[in-house]
């Protein structure tokens, strides 16, 4: 086969596992709506309707409601007319969806950006697309999450940085400068994640371009982001703690070890070290992605296959990721032995690679939605170490393309097995059955669930305050003011709430509009039902 029959074989199996994993992204519209994809919502999209940010926990004291510093209000403006116009399921999912197709186009803008139509580009796309689409990655992607945003905005400033040269040198410096600033301050208005990134974004600034004015304009921006960053530090890292309850904020230093060190202060960390450095692996974070029997807090049903096959599909993504370890090592080697001619993409790599790993140092809980972050940055960061080298081999088009075929089988096995029963099981709208912490993004019952509520008194109007909801019932009274969520007041994040009945008349609450299945005893005899919809009310 000629150099160039196989560079066009390359190009059309990129272009094929483009197609692939686009239709698992779509698959993904039937992934029931995950509770943290509606509570983050509750958190930082009432700015609007309550002029504050909010926390589902209802004990923490001042941390409850809390003003965003104020480079953070463009963001809430536009989240909260999101939430005002876009108050339905489907939107959330839709939103997604059309994020990671955004981000999946971004990762290739930079992989062309960077190469010539070669042999070399092609066989990038293809790895980057592959890896991808393992498992159930595809899945994950379309959570709407803060995660999106944060991680668009760095692709968008890693796209800003490493233009090519005649780009930044025809360019407005003050432009590319400047976009890479909003960016990172937008990571930072979404989650304390956006600030463990800094460093990607400093290496965009720092890689924009050369020259005295240049030099100027950096340190100016170098200035403001870091600035915005300590502030945007002190606002996640108060609005994560809880002073007012100590049983609550017991519970969250379970999950982050900075608020194992924020509430036991510095003298923590030695005894930290060793789980500290054991949270770096990132085999917890591809063993999310598996085929399963059980996933977290049941975001997907259990894997509709035979034993025998799931073990056999998950050794087949532990080997796509064994084979991508091997890969990146030998481009290692590679770029040393060339004497690292690229030093700005083997820096982009480690940075990418670097913040990742201090990220997962500090999750004690690797949730299945942090997989859908950390996985693409070391994708990218794979991306970028591929460029170290000062030529490519072709040998490792090998390895790439027994990649390609594990994760094509993996996406149609996805496909096959998942899209019946989601279908099935989220068609008729609300509560979706065996999936507690899960709602439905289709046919949303917004007049059943409002009628509901009526039954109590509880009608929707301007000056509706403090109406306790849940995931499903939020949607319908998104527009009321400070509504109260229900895992601050009947799940095991409650803290020291107490008596919810208490609670609710000490709020100024006029009761709760929810599932029936969320209630305890001492509501549920109370509660008036319309179907899987009960209300309380406190008179």
């Amino acid at each position: 086969m000629t150099l160039t029959a196989r560079h066009k074989l390359l190009n059309r199996l990129a272009g094929a596992m483009l197609g692939l994993l686009l239709l698992s992204l779509v698959v993904g519209l039937l992934v029931p709506v995950y509770t943290d994809e509606v509570a983050w919502r509750f958190q930082i999209s009432r700015f609007l309707q309550d002029g504050i940010d909010r926390a589902t926990g209802e004990t923490c004291g001042l941390n409850t409601l809390a003003m965003p510093a104020y480079f953070m209000l463009p963001v809430r403006l536009f989240s909260a007319t999101a939430t005002a116009f876009l108050s339905d399921p489907l939107a959330v999912r839709v939103a997604g969806i059309a994020c990671a197709i955004l981000a999946v186009i971004a990762m290739l803008g930079l992989v062309r950006q960077r190469e010539p139509a070669s042999e070399r580009r092609a066989v990038i796309e293809i790895l980057v697309l592959a890896l991808l689409g393992t498992g159930v990655l595809p899945f994950l992607l379309v959570w709407s999450r803060p995660d999106q945003a944060i991680w668009l905005a760095m692709l968008a400033s890693l796209w800003i940085a490493f233009a090519p040269r005649a780009a930044r040198e025809t360019g407005e410096p003050r432009a590319r400068i400047a976009a890479i600033t909003l960016l990172a301050l937008i990571a930072f208005s979404y989650h304390m994640k956006g600030v463990f990134y800094l460093p990607v974004f400093v290496l965009a600034v720092l890689a924009s371009g050369r020259g005295a004015l240049h030099y100027r304009l950096r340190g100016v921006a170098l200035l403001v982001i870091l600035a915005c960053t300590w502030s945007a530090y002190r606002y996640w890292s108060d609005r994560f703690a809880c002073p007012d309850d100590p049983v609550l904020a017991a519970k969250l230093e379970q999950q982050n070890v900075m608020m194992l060190l924020r509430n036991g202060g510095w003298r923590a960390l030695p005894g930290a070290v060793p789980t500290l450095l054991s949270n770096m692996w990132p085999t917890p974070y591809i063993r999310n992605t598996m085929p399963a029997t059980g996933y977290m807090s049941y975001w997907l049903p259990a894997t509709p296959v035979p034993l025998p096959l799931m073990a056999l599909w998950r050794a087949m993504i532990w080997f796509c990721w064994y084979l991508t370890a091997a890969i990146a090592a030998a481009l290692v080697f590679l770029a040393a032995r060339d004497r690292f001619p690229q030093r700005w993409m083997l820096a982009a790599a480690l940075v990418l690679a670097g913040c990742a790993s201090a990220w997962a140092m500090l999750q004690y809980n690797k949730n299945a939605y942090e997989s859908s972050v950390y996985l693409p940055v070391l994708i990218l960061a794979l991306v970028f170490l591929w460029a170290a080298p000062a030529r490519y081999r072709a040998w490792l088009g090998s390895p790439v393309l027994t990649i390609a075929a594990l994760s094509a089988i993996s996406q149609v096995l996805v496909a096959g097995s998942y899209a019946a029963p989601l279908w099935a099981a989220g068609r008729g709208g609300g509560y979706v059955a065996g999936q507690p912490y899960s709602l439905s993004a289709f046919a949303y019952p917004r007049a059943r669930i409002l009628a509901a509520g009526a039954k109590c008194g509880i009608v929707l109007h301007p000056g509706l305050k403090r109406v306790l909801i849940d995931d499903l019932t939020y949607f319908a009274y998104a527009q009321s003011s400070t509504p109260m969520h229900r895992l601050g007041v009947l799940s095991d994040w409650n803290g020291s709430a107490g008596d919810p009945m208490a609670w609710m008349r000490r709020h100024g609450s006029p009761g709760a509009v929810l599932a029936c299945a969320y209630l305890p005893p001492s509501l549920r005899e109370r509660a008036i039902a319309t179907g899987d919809v009960c209300c309380v009310s406190t008179r």
